[in-house]
C-alpha cells in the first residue's frame, strides 16, 4: 500500500480512552461535524473519515475510531451501533465482562457495516490496514516489552499491517472487559490506556507519516482532543451528555496547550489551533456496568 500525501494544513483528531463513558466524546464530536456540515462547501453525509487527515485513539477511543475510520461510518451511526452492543458487552456476567459476548459484537458490527463485502464476508478477520481507508491509529501495551505499540491503518516503516479486527477491538475493549488481554505473534497486548489514555503527543508525532520524506514539515490547521468525562466536587449534574454540557479542558493536555502556545510564535505554525473538549460528569461516577447511564 502507498500512503496519499497531504499537500494542505492538517487536521489531527485524538480520542481519549474511558469505558463506557466514552460515548460522550463521540456526541461531542458529532455536535462539531453538525456544524462542519452547514459549511457551503459540505456535501452529503459529513464523516469525520473525510474531515481529518489522521485520528488517534485509546482503549474505548480506538473502539470507536475503528467504527468511524475504519469503517467510514458519520458519528451519529457510530453512536447508535455503540449504544445496541453496549448492552451485550457491558453487562457483567458473575462479576466479570464475558469475552464471548465482545466477540459476537465485533462480529456483527463488521459483518453489517463493513467497508465493502469483502469485509463484510470474513467479519472479524478483516485486516485494519487496507487501501483507500482513512488513516488513523490505535494504542495498546505491549505486556512483553512493557512499552506502547502502534496499529495503523496505513503504511509505515513499523506497523502490524495483517493485523485482524476482532483481536485489535478486544484489545481496544479491554478497559471494558476487566483486563481482557489478547495474544498474537507471540505477543501479549494489554489496553492501551495503561500508558496512553490522552494520545494527543503521539499524534502531533505521527503528522510527520502524512507528508513525503522528501518534503518539508507539514503545516497543521487544527488538533482536537475529545476526553471522556472527568469528575469533580458539586451538585450532580443528569446523566445525559450533550454538546452544550461540554466545557474546554486541559487535563493532561494542558502541556501540550503550552507546546502549541509556544509554536505559534514561529510562522510556519501561526495559525494552528487547539481545542480540547471534556464532558463534565459531576461528582456522578459511571462505571462499566452503567451503560443504561449513556441516555
Amino acid at each position: 500500500m502507498e500512503i496519499e500525501v497531504s499537500h494542505h494544513a492538517l487536521r489531527l483528531l485524538s480520542l481519549d480512552g474511558g469505558g463506557v463513558k466514552g460515548l460522550s466524546a463521540p456526541m461531542i464530536l458529532e455536535g462539531i461535524m453538525m456544524r462542519v456540515a452547514k459549511n457551503p462547501n459540505s456535501k452529503g453525509p459529513c464523516r469525520p473519515s473525510d474531515y481529518f487527515e489522521v485520528a488517534a485513539g485509546t482503549s474505548t477511543g480506538g473502539f470507536i475510531f475503528i467504527i468511524v475510520f475504519r469503517l467510514r461510518m458519520t458519528t451519529g451511526a457510530a453512536i447508535e451501533m455503540y449504544k445496541q452492543i453496549a448492552e451485550q458487552v457491558f453487562q457483567p456476567k458473575a462479576g466479570r465482562f464475558d469475552e464471548a459476548d465482545l466477540k459476537k459484537a465485533i462480529e456483527f458490527v463488521i459483518e453489517r457495516y463493513g467497508l465493502n463485502e469483502e469485509d463484510k464476508k470474513i467479519k472479524g478477520q478483516a485486516v485494519l490496514a487496507r487501501n483507500r481507508v482513512a488513516r488513523m491509529f490505535l494504542f495498546t501495551t505491549a505486556q512483553n516489552r512493557a512499552e506502547t505499540a502502534l496499529f495503523r491503518s496505513y503504511p509505515h516503516e513499523v506497523t502490524y499491517t495483517s493485523s485482524k479486527l476482532n483481536r485489535i477491538l478486544k484489545d481496544h475493549s479491554s478497559e471494558a472487559t476487566n483486563g481482557l488481554t489478547v495474544k498474537w505473534n507471540g505477543l501479549v497486548f494489554w489496553d492501551g490506556g495503561l500508558l496512553n489514555n490522552n494520545p494527543i503527543n503521539q499524534l502531533w508525532s505521527a503528522r510527520y507519516d502524512l507528508v513525503g520524506t522528501d518534503e518539508p514539515e507539514p503545516k497543521v490547521s487544527c488538533v482536537l482532543s475529545l476526553g471522556c468525562g472527568h469528575l469533580k466536587a458539586g451538585t450532580p449534574s443528569k446523566s445525559r451528555f450533550s454538546l452544550s454540557a461540554t466545557v474546554p479542558s486541559r487535563p493532561k493536555g494542558k502541556d501540550f496547550s503550552r507546546h502549541v502556545s509556544n509554536l505559534n510564535r514561529r510562522p510556519h505554525y501561526a495559525n494552528t489551533k487547539y481545542f480540547r473538549f471534556n464532558v463534565d460528569l459531576g461528582t456522578q461516577e459511571i462505571g462499566l456496568a452503567d451503560y443504561n447511564k449513556m441516555e
